[in-house]
């Protein structure tokens, strides 16, 4: 049972159907709820506007707007509440049609129970906040693929970027070997690195150098 209060909004004309809605909801108690009740459009959108909506139940043909218009204006401001249509037998068919373009369900006045009426009413909040939820993860999802993608490819790039410098460093280093002589001696004098233009130069290998004073160049 949940005791939270639901705003239940009847958008129907028919001062004898509002009161058999109201009367019904009476008898509930599956539901903590509140019946806020328009004659028209226009003052059914000017409901949802105002006020946090659990629920809309929708009479199609109104005084200011009539069958598939009145679904389509409804169904454009209302978000994530869901719509149950109000309707008579003859309607049913297009009733049937509205659910594909985005009604949660539907009542046929004839058949209106307390019963029925309570378990649509709860049955329809519960399934659309089930759709707004797996909806909410599927862009969640599609957001994070999306940056996953983005990181796959920044990575592909940069790694791309250091093997081209991997490349550049062994090109520079190769140039250097063949333009210049060099050595490096620690503070004893004792070669510790030579290139191998130096080797080439000394005519030593570098294992031969490696310990040995520069004067070695001269006794060559």
């Amino acid at each position: 049972m949940n005791k939270t209060l639901q705003l239940i909004l009847l958008i129907e004309h028919n001062p004898s159907d509002i009161k058999l809605v109201n009367d019904l909801l009476k008898q509930t108690t599956y539901f903590n709820y509140q019946i806020l009740s328009a004659l028209t459009l226009k003052e059914g959108c000017q409901q949802i506007k105002k006020n946090k909506i659990a629920l809309v139940l929708l009479n199609l043909n109104l005084p200011d707007s009539k069958g598939i218009q009145t679904f389509d204006t409804v169904i454009k401001i209302s978000g994530d509440i869901p719509v149950v249509l109000f309707c008579n037998q003859e309607e049913e068919a297009l009733t049937s049609f509205l659910i594909q373009e985005g009604a949660q369900d539907y009542i046929i006045k004839e058949e209106l129970s307390s019963l029925l009426l309570q378990k649509t009413i709860q049955f329809a909040i519960e399934s659309k906040k089930m759709t707004s939820e797996l909806k909410k993860a599927k862009i969640e999802n599609e957001q994070n693929l999306h940056k996953l993608k983005k990181a796959l490819h920044d990575f592909e790039e940069t790694k791309i970027d250091l093997d081209d410098s991997r490349k550049d460093v062994k090109l520079f280093k190769y140039a250097i070997n063949q333009a210049v002589s060099m050595e490096i001696t620690d503070n004893r004098g004792k070669i510790i690195f030579a290139n191998e233009n130096f080797c080439r130069l000394s005519k030593y290998s570098f294992e031969e150098l490696i310990g040995e004073e520069h004067r070695i160049m001269n006794s060559g």
